[in-house]
Order: structure tokens, then C-alpha cells, then sequence
């Protein structure tokens, strides 16, 4: 046999050799879901992720309930699977082997019905369960009033309620510090 022929075999017996081996380098899952009822279910989101897996795979069941994941890399795989009005369910710890095909049946159960109502409603200025007449002055209202020079006494002032110069009702003298809502020195305190 001629020596460029024998040579030309065997590299295409090579190639042929390591060409297969190339192409069963992956697996792939197949399956079918229904519901509770044995109804197909169709429009079912596959998504699968492993570590051996660059990103996701994702798939939809088909109209019959089928769905199928080709060309997965040899591996263990967690499967999720979610329909709008049924349970989402993952399925930890699947193999897939070389040249492997995995088929697996799939059923899903109903979701429970869920409703969430968000109430929003701004705070009353009138506190009905009190009748304390205090009054609280915020950072912010700190703030916006000029500071320089000015007592504690005289930021009081600005509150609401208070008035001008308080007497005291035993003594009846003016001790020059402000008046809650028209109360001398024992109302004050």
C-alpha cells in the first residue's frame, strides 16, 4: 500500500476518533409536566444552572408538556421550574452524564392565593387618645430658626401656645420666661 495512503487513514481514522469524542462531551434532560390532575401543562419556565455551566439554560414547555434541555455540560444541575398560578419548585442535585440522556416527570401543585393590601394614611395632628398639650420642635425646625443669640426661652417662644411674659399667680410678679397657653409659674411647670 502506497505510504501517503496509509498515512492519509490514519489521520482520518484520528479525526473520526476524536471528533466523537468531542461531540458526547454533554448530556441533556427531557421531561413532561403536569398538574395535580394529570393535565399537561404548557408555557412551563425550565431555567438550569450549575457550576460547570456558564450562565443559565432556560427553556418553555411546549404544547404537550414537553420540555428539553440539550447539550448541558457533564455536571450536577439544580432545575427550577415556575407557571404563573402554581408553586415554584426546584430540583436540586440532578446528574447529567456523558452522552446521558436524563428524562424526568414533572408535576406541579396550585398556588395558594395570595393577597397582600397596603394601607397608607398620614398621621392625624390631632391625637384623639391624649390630652397632653405639649409640643415637640424638630431637628428640621431647629434648623430654620436663627440661632445667634438666642435663649432657650426666647426658641420657646415660637412654639404654639405660648404668649408673651409669665406671671407668677402667687406672687404676681413677671419672671420674664414664657406663658403655655395662659398659665403662670405652677401651670408652666
Amino acid at each position: 500500500m502506497n505510504p501517503f495512503l496509509k498515512s492519509a487513514c490514519f489521520v482520518a481514522i484520528v479525526l473520526a476518533f476524536f471528533g466523537s469524542l468531542d461531540a458526547q462531551q454533554t448530556g441533556e434532560i427531557r421531561g413532561k409536566f403536569t398538574d395535580q390532575e394529570n393535565e399537561v401543562l404548557h408555557g412551563v419556565a425550565i431555567t438550569a444552572k450549575s457550576p460547570n455551566l456558564q450562565g443559565l439554560r432556560s427553556a418553555v414547555s411546549d404544547k404537550n408538556g414537553f420540555f428539553r434541555l440539550p447539550l448541558l455540560p457533564v455536571g450536577t444541575y439544580s432545575l427550577s421550574f415556575e407557571l404563573p398560578g402554581f408553586e415554584k419548585m426546584t430540583l436540586e442535585g440532578q446528574e447529567v452524564h456523558l452522552g446521558f440522556t436524563a428524562s424526568l416527570s414533572v408535576i406541579l401543585k396550585i398556588a395558594a392565593l395570595k393577597e397582600e393590601v397596603t394601607v397608607t394614611a398620614p398621621n392625624p395632628l390631632i391625637d384623639k387618645t391624649k390630652t397632653d398639650t405639649s409640643y415637640r420642635l424638630k431637628g428640621e425646625d431647629l434648623a430654620r430658626i436663627p440661632t445667634q443669640a438666642r435663649t432657650i426661652a426666647e426658641v420657646v417662644d415660637l412654639t404654639p401656645g405660648v404668649t408673651g411674659v409669665r406671671t407668677d399667680t402667687v406672687t404676681g410678679t413677671e419672671t420674664g420666661l414664657p406663658s403655655f397657653r395662659g398659665e403662670g409659674d405652677a401651670g408652666n411647670n
